[in-house]
């Protein structure tokens, strides 16, 4: 958000150079600037939101304002900022229209001719803010394959990432109403992975354990969660530098019998994760990613969420 604030502080100035994409630009981020700042936390689309807005390539955009005759960065810049836009439903002056079950079905399939990124992602952005349960998020559950065949997010295109993240999202948005089988597939296989992608993974477990709670089912549900994280087969890079991979439940078992006691040591939890990413910031996604993975195990280990 500061590097976005820095930008829109510096508009009128930016204006001034003529340059018609950075009134172009503006016109995409303004919108996504003013949602970022109303965003409620207890709203799972805010939280989607703000997960979406994050991934904005901050870096590109401070690039661009300060090289705006840059061409082939005028491109790209105008591409990511359109497709964020689309993902937070902050487009207004191109209609688009979401694809329909039967072209979405192909989509899925690799067999619709007139397949377009920006109708896909604003055809998964409608899926969200859906009542119902569509058919068509449950088709995408059909697209998943185990973890170890797919690459993590950073080592994905941007634009991949962000059509993974929504796929992701609108599956946890139904994860509750899946039966076990699927569940225990994406617990297995797609744990770390939806954190890694914005989803809020600990949300969807308080809301789902929460209902569960109301029919005296929480200890069965809760079990269920964990008994199939314990059996997860994501390896996630530790290390700074050339990343090594290790595989979560390692982890998990070594946090939890060498650091963890009764009571968690904040300093010894960072400390263990120090032991993991040594050398990496401090603020690092993958230290964020890893703590919070360890967080939710946690809260379920002690039946908190």
């Amino acid at each position: 958000m500061a590097v976005l604030e820095d930008i829109i502080r510096s508009k009128e100035q930016l204006l001034k150079m003529g340059v018609p994409t950075i009134e172009k630009m503006f016109a995409r981020l303004e919108p996504v600037y003013n949602q970022a700042k109303s965003l409620d936390n207890n709203n799972f689309v805010d939280l989607i939101d703000r997960q979406t807005i994050q991934m904005l390539p901050t870096e590109l955009l401070t690039y661009f304002v300060e090289n705006p005759d840059d061409l082939v960065m005028d491109g790209l810049v105008s591409q990511q900022m359109f497709m964020i836009a689309v993902a937070t439903d902050n487009v207004h002056d191109v209609e688009l229209k979401p694809y329909t079950n039967e072209e979405f079905s192909a989509v899925l399939r690799g067999v619709y001719p007139y397949y377009d990124d920006m109708v896909f992602i604003h055809t998964l952005r409608q899926l969200l803010l859906a009542d119902d349960i569509d058919e068509r998020v449950v088709g995408l559950i059909t697209t998943l394959t185990p973890f170890e065949e797919l690459p993590l997010p950073q080592e994905m295109d941007w634009d991949e990432t962000v059509i993974m993240s929504l796929i992701m999202q609108n599956i946890w948005k139904i994860f509750g109403f899946l039966d076990e089988q699927n569940q225990r597939f994406i617990l297995q296989n797609y744990f770390y992975k939806s954190i890694v992608l914005g989803a809020p993974v600990r949300f969807w477990f308080k809301n789902i354990l929460a209902s569960a709670r109301q029919s005296a089912g929480y200890d069965q549900v809760n079990q269920f969660i964990l008994e199939s994280i314990r059996a997860n087969k994501e390896s996630l890079p530790v290390g700074a530098g050339e990343p090594q991979y290790r595989e979560l439940t390692k982890i998990i078992d070594e946090y939890f019998s060498n650091i963890y006691k009764e009571e968690i040591d904040l300093l010894a939890q960072e400390n263990y994760i120090e032991t993991i990413y040594k050398g990496l910031e401090e603020d690092s996604p993958y230290r964020n990613w890893l703590r919070e993975a360890l967080n939710i195990i946690l809260l379920l280990r002690k039946k908190e969420l």
